[in-house]
């Protein structure tokens, strides 16, 4: 445990706190002048979760905090030459764009720059996914009006295609070009729209790409803009899109998107854009604002950054040589929402590449829910949702961290603010004051929660402020830190790092009343709670399940010298949700471990090897592997499968001499 103790308190008093706790002082922290590393002795009943907090309860520190061992990576720009350019991704004021109106990219590269078995089919004209930026990610396609398996582009005006391709997949890091937001996924080219165009072509096309393993469609077409004119969905079109929503992706449901349309005209008049079973995706300019043409209405779902601002528009691939929008390879002023269709399409590769598990819904709720609420004051936002906007710009690394917890499937995100304030603060008060929020509407369990906090005071340093849920689960927001400087103005999520962390209440009950409490713990400043609101996601039917089952064809004799081992099989059916942890309990005997690799096998294939020929002449292994005791391979990959079928462990003892036993195994598997 980490902590900074306060000026005033003495050095007796921080003994007898170290010593109620049975903390031992294991170094000084140089870099604070009251700041302790404190150690828990092996065994303690207390875990250091809840002394750390016991700590911060006590009035006594500035700070405390548990040690984690933690994973970084070091951050790198692409080397692509003009990356610099694509202010769509990464927002830094290059050619007058608002700093950060783009779609947070390289914050979303830092945990997943997309999985090459996530494809993205751009339906659309030709396109040259022989492309120097293209050519890497591509794979099989087809020309719908050609009838061959060369979607190229056709004529000098063939151009759309190909910007639209760069947008979503454009491959990174190859020191050429540029960077489209999935750079690691695959692009499946499909030559759909031009001179011959049918509604039986529109279907067949979407039905190739969901039976040829996209996981993605972006569709940057539709009827004629501007006309006022009613389009709707032909029923051949409807039922291909049911399908691939339906059944693609194995059952789990490809992702269609919809370029909203520029005809500064209600998106309800375009059947194809409006489908319940699409994404709808508007436009929003460098300045963060709506693009003055992007369709609105409705059942626009999201939009994406595309050009209507300062800056020329959108960098992306284009046609090789003189051939496309300009004289080069690329070009700088690709827009419209045909621009933001394959933006968003390819946020949606991130999250599918993060979580591949997510059915549909799980996935809309991930980049719907995190989706930055941009022109707050004019944007006429209700309930989360704006008609100019839908539920807002994409931010495509909340999306994937959103789809890193497997998705929750429910509410996509509800702000509640409390009715019963200002209230004052009393002043030197370990009571405090208390403001209520009474929650009744949510679904299921908590799957994340984020508090807004206005609070004025004169000495902020004077403050504790803590959020309790309906079950009393406590969470210090505010820990008396910030000294003389004033008031409180803060929204407390999982990337602000409040005092304690918000992930306590995960899973736990999301209706009942929250309170947020405020003591103000120092004489002489007073304040006042001016405001304060819950932004909610629920959900997670009301937690994850937690199943054991042990193997009953134990104990088998482990041949000796003996590649083909030996393996048990434990049959697991009847189980709800999918996989969200997996820890595997093993005993065997054996006079030296160093001969054995133990592998567990999921039903659908899939190994993790648990020992592998490690500790020498040890005797015997009697482990429960988990993602804290760091088994060979991590067990990791078995989250979001299901959790149904016939598991195996597989024993085998690859050196002569020692022979053993698997006595006995057994599962504890998480799922939800």
């Amino acid at each position: 445990v980490l902590v900074s103790a306060r000026k005033n308190v003495g050095t007796a008093e921080l003994n007898a706190l170290f010593a109620r706790h049975a903390l031992s002082i294991v170094e000084p922290i140089v870099y604070v002048e009251h700041g302790f590393v404190l150690e828990l002795p092996r065994g303690a009943a207390a875990n250091t979760l809840d002394v750390s907090a016991a700590l911060m309860e006590s009035g006594a520190f500035e700070w405390s905090l548990p040690e984690f061992v933690v994973t970084r990576v070091l951050r790198s720009t692409p080397n692509d030459p003009s990356y610099g350019s694509q202010w769509h991704l990464n927002a830094t004021g290059q050619g007058g764009s608002k700093v950060d109106a783009d779609v947070d990219a390289p914050e979303a590269w830092d945990l997943q720059k997309g999985a090459a078995s996530i494809v993205v089919a751009i339906i659309d004209g030709g396109i040259e996914y022989t492309h120097e930026d293209l050519t890497a990610n591509a794979v099989a396609g087809w020309d719908f009006l050609g009838n061959d398996s060369s979607p190229l582009p056709s004529g000098s005006g063939d151009n759309h295609g190909t910007a639209c391709a760069g947008v979503a997949v454009a491959r990174q890091d190859n020191a050429i070009g540029l960077s489209g937001i999935a750079p690691n996924c695959k692009l499946m080219p499909i030559r759909l729209v031009g001179t011959g165009m049918t509604n039986t072509l529109e279907a067949n096309a979407i039905a190739w790409a969901k039976n040829n393993g996209a996981a993605i469609l972006s569709n940057s077409w539709g009827p004629p803009d501007g006309t006022g004119a009613n389009y709707p969905l032909p029923a051949n079109v409807q039922a291909a899109i049911d399908d691939a929503a339906t059944n693609g992706r194995g059952g789990k449901g490809c992702l269609i998107f919809w370029a909203s349309g520029n005809g500064n005209e209600s998106v309800e008049l375009d059947g194809y854009a409006k489908y319940s079973k699409v994404l709808a995706v508007g436009a929003s300019t460098d300045q963060d604002l709506r693009s003055y043409y992007s369709d609105y209405g409705p059942s626009l779902d999201i939009c994406a950054p595309s050009n209507g601002g300062v800056t020329t528009g959108i960098w992306t691939t284009d046609r090789t040589g003189s051939a496309g929008y300009s004289a080069t390879n690329y070009a700088n002023n690709f827009g419209g929402t045909s621009s933001a269709c394959p933006l968003a399409a390819g946020a949606m590769a991130l999250v599918l590449s993060q979580n591949p598990a997510l059915t549909w819904q799980q996935a809309y709720n991930a980049i719907t829910s995190t989706a930055d609420k941009i022109d707050a004051a004019g944007g006429g936002y209700v309930n989360g949702f704006s008609n100019l906007y839908g539920y807002g710009k994409v931010n495509a690394r909340a999306a994937v961290v959103a789809a890193g917890g497997g998705g929750g499937g429910g509410s996509s995100g509800v702000t509640i603010h409390a009715t019963d304030v200002p209230k004052s603060i009393p002043d030197n008060n370990a009571t405090g004051v208390s403001s209520l929020l009474a929650l009744s509407s949510f679904t299921g369990a908590v799957t994340e929660v984020d508090v807004s906090v206005a609070i004025t005071h004169t000495y902020k340093g004077d403050l504790r402020v803590s959020l309790i849920g309906p079950d009393g689960t406590t969470v210090i927001l505010h820990g008396q830190t910030g000294g003389s400087a004033d008031n409180i103005n803060t929204t407390y999520d999982t990337l602000t790092a409040p005092a304690q962390a918000l992930s306590a209440f995960v899973n736990k009950p999301a209706n009942g009343t929250w309170t947020l409490r405020i003591q103000d713990l120092a004489a002489q400043d007073v304040g006042t709670l001016t405001a304060w609101s819950l932004t909610m996601k629920a959900g997670g039917g009301g937690g994850p399940t937690t199943t054991n089952k042990s193997s009953t064809d134990v104990p088998k004799s482990i041949p000796d010298n003996n590649a083909t081992g030996v393996a048990s099989v434990l049959p697991v059916s009847g189980l709800a949700g999918t996989l969200q942890d997996a820890n595997v309990s093993v005993s065997i005997t054996h006079p030296y471990k160093g001969d054995l690799r133990v592998t567990l096998v999921h039903p659908d294939g899939t190994q993790v090897i648990l020992h592998n020929q490690a500790g020498g002449s040890a005797d015997n292994i009697n482990t429960t592997y988990d993602t804290l005791t760091a088994p060979a391979q991590s067990l990791a990959v078995l989250n979001g499968k299901t959790p149904n079928g016939t598991w195996q462990l597989r024993v085998q003892d690859l050196a002569a001499q020692d022979v053993g036993t698997l006595t006995a195994w057994s599962l504890q598997l998480v799922h939800q």
